[in-house]
């Protein structure tokens, strides 16, 4: 008797109807993201929850594809009303993601892993409790993940013939404690090789909550950063988002407090926190990501280094490129140089910049200074490098007239006094780092302007020398780090102080 091999037939496939009430509601084109069926319950007939993914490719055949438009977007489908529907649940919920993967557990969807939109993978893991329409996300450290495991094996396992009970993460906690004994010791537990420090408030409180601390900041002795690369990459994302909402000039009010150059000295930004008071957790702290940047680099593994320095740099691009404050106080990082007549020409430049192209306009407004004093006027090529150049106070006075300006601040330049004044005072150079490179001995300094637009110089001095013989541990790690940041941070002139010829290679000048 002839064997034939069995054959089946294929599945029949027919799309499914769907509705919508907003556009917001229906999920749209995307890939690389997970739909999950999720059983009825009471209030609901059985749905499917989708989550991430991509709503664009960018590339071609020659370069290759890449996934764009990375979204955390939540929606539901109801099978039986063949609905789409926008959930918004209580709760941090997870970065941007796409390739992550989801399973259903009872009446939770957990959701693991993914590659952000800086196309940088995680392993952390999420929960989606959809327990009595009280919907909420869980970020869940291993711990947690061991005590769920616990409960869904003896579920598994016991009265219920392998069906898991429909259980919310509150209950598995109970459960779990039911389950374990009451004790501090941890030994039985999985390794916590992967474990985060769990920040249920946002990963950004998590940022102010280990920096923001003036009086008794102090640097790590290992000098270790607290945050991972993806964290890294998280936070640049969402500030990333911040910054494409802001307008490229910002439109500030006073009273407020103007920070110039710090170059990566953190403890330098603690000390004026400390003496003229900090920002709240509410307010705009986007400054604390250039110190974040500085500080990673030498610290990390190099390949992890590498990247972060890489996506804060990315980042950068996007930053607003000047400020108006009250309309009459314009804050720049280098100058007006020969291009830049009026704020609209600022106001053009398209973000995020890009270097390579390098308009006149933005490599005056980035790299331009002032001329050596007031008496020497007009456009001079600038010790900086080719194409570069410094503007005199004519210039100043021109573009303050055209524009209805009282002032320009700028920084760019270490400053010995942490400020100094310029074309009849029309313009100040501002610089907030102290003994910079650890060889100028300047002070630092901010500018405080109240309501009616009155500038105030503070200043902060450097620090007296450390104690401990130079041959100390502690010194010898000091200037080691000291080493290590001066290598990473652009070099800046000193304003000012006349260098020796055979000094004008180091940092502190040029």
């Amino acid at each position: 008797m002839d064997s034939k091999p069995l054959l089946h037939p294929a599945p029949d496939y027919f799309p499914l109807e769907a509705k919508w009430d907003t556009d917001d509601d229906a999920p749209g084109p995307r890939c690389g993201h997970t739909l999950t069926a999720v059983a009825q319950t009471k209030s609901h007939g059985p749905r499917l929850i989708l989550f991430g993914g991509a709503t664009a490719i960018e590339g071609g055949a020659s370069a290759g594809i890449r996934l764009a438009g990375v979204t955390n977007s939540l929606h539901s489908y109801d099978v039986l009303t063949k609905k789409w529907t926008r959930m918004t649940p209580a709760g941090d919920p997870p970065s941007p993601r796409a390739a992550h993967a989801a399973a259903a557990v009872g009446t939770m969807v957990i959701f693991q892993g993914g590659i952000g939109p800086a196309g940088h993978s995680t392993d952390d893991l999420y929960v989606l409790d959809l327990t009595n329409d009280k919907y909420k996300w869980h970020r869940v450290n291993e711990l947690d993940i061991y005590m769920m495991q616990v409960v869904i094996a003896r579920e598994a396992m016991g009265n219920l013939g392998g069906l898991v009970r429909q259980l919310s993460l509150d209950h598995f906690e109970n459960e779990s404690r039911r389950m374990m004994p009451f004790s501090n010791d941890m030994s039985s537990c999985p390794a916590k090789r992967y474990m985060r420090q769990k920040s249920p408030q946002g990963l950004h409180k998590k940022v102010l909550a280990t920096l923001l601390k003036p009086r008794n900041w102090i640097p790590p002795a290992d000098r270790r950063f607290f945050l991972d690369a993806y964290e890294v990459g998280e936070l640049c994302y969402a500030a990333e988002q911040i910054f494409i909402s802001e307008t490229t000039v910002l439109q500030l009010k006073a009273p407020i407090k103007v920070f110039g150059d710090l170059h990566g000295q953190f403890t330098d930004l603690m000390r004026l926190f400390d003496e003229y008071g900090f920002p709240s957790s509410a307010g705009d702290i986007t400054q604390l990501f250039r110190f974040l940047a500085n500080w990673f680099v030498g610290i990390q593994g190099e390949n992890d280094g590498i990247w972060a320095w890489q996506r804060f740099n990315q980042l950068f691009n996007h930053l607003p490129l000047a400020a108006l404050i009250e309309q009459k106080i314009i804050c720049m990082h280098g100058g007006i140089g020969r291009s830049i007549h009026s704020v609209e020409q600022i106001e053009k430049i398209e973000r995020p910049i890009n270097m390579d192209a390098g308009s006149v306009v933005l490599m005056d407004l980035l790299w331009s200074d002032p001329t050596e004093n007031d008496s020497v006027e007009g456009l001079r090529p600038n010790a900086r490098g080719p194409g570069l150049v410094t503007f005199g106070p004519d210039r100043v006075t021109d573009f303050c007239k055209r524009n209805k300006l009282q002032l320009i601040i700028r920084a760019h330049e270490c400053v010995m006094d942490g400020f100094e004044r310029f074309a009849q005072g029309q313009l100040i150079t501002l610089f907030s780092a102290t003994n910079y490179c650890g060889t100028a001995s300047n002070a630092g300094a901010i500018l405080v302007i109240g309501r009616g637009l009155v500038v105030v110089p503070t200043l902060i001095h450097p620090l007296p020398p450390p104690l401990e013989p130079e041959t100390s541990p502690e010194y010898v790690e000091e200037r080691h780090w000291m080493q290590e940041l001066n290598n990473q941070r652009p070099p800046t002139p000193t304003r000012g102080r006349p260098q020796p010829d055979h000094d004008r290679s180091s940092l502190a000048y040029i």
